[in-house]
């Protein structure tokens, strides 16, 4: 068994209080990206996904702190003071680290991704969104029957 987590954004004191509410027993924890943005505190975020050894991929925000040929226009400007903020605390070893990671990953039928199927961006926001992504699941990932994604910062299950 294993439990999911994504969109920490730096926050760590939210990481905090939930890695202290997994449940004895999870073998692994995946992080489905944005392990920084916004919060004061990404090294110490990246820190400690790396202390549990957590797969990892990389999100959009993650992309934008460590690629520096970034488009930072695609961001509202709150979160691109945060990006430029973050460039400057990040150290070197956590930017390699979220610099290497994956876009997706595929794991025993389930398929773990940032935004959606269709691109590691795409926020999934309506029920039309939801069906195309769906489409492209069954048809180029026929063996996926569970798929996590973040990004869109909406809890659901469908």
């Amino acid at each position: 068994m294993y439990a999911v987590i994504s969109d920490i954004h730096g926050n760590l004191e939210a990481l905090e209080a939930v890695l202290g509410d997994v449940p004895d027993g999870i073998e692994r924890i995946y992080c489905l990206g944005d392990v920084i943005g916004y919060g004061a505190n990404p090294n110490e975020c990246c820190e400690l996904v790396r202390a549990h050894e957590a797969p990892t991929i990389s999100g959009n925000h993650d992309l934008a702190v460590t690629d520096l040929s970034t488009d930072l226009a695609w961001f509202n400007p709150v979160a691109e003071a945060a990006i430029e903020w973050t460039r400057e605390q990040l150290t070197e070893e956590n930017a390699d680290f979220l610099r290497a990671r994956p876009r997706m990953m595929q794991k025993e039928g389930t398929l773990f991704v940032h935004g959606s199927v269709r691109d590691p961006d795409e926020y999934i926001i309506n029920g039309a969104i939801a069906q195309k992504n769906l489409d492209v699941l069954e048809k180029e990932y026929p063996n996926v029957r569970v798929c996590f994604f973040g990004h869109t910062h909406v809890k659901a299950v469908a």
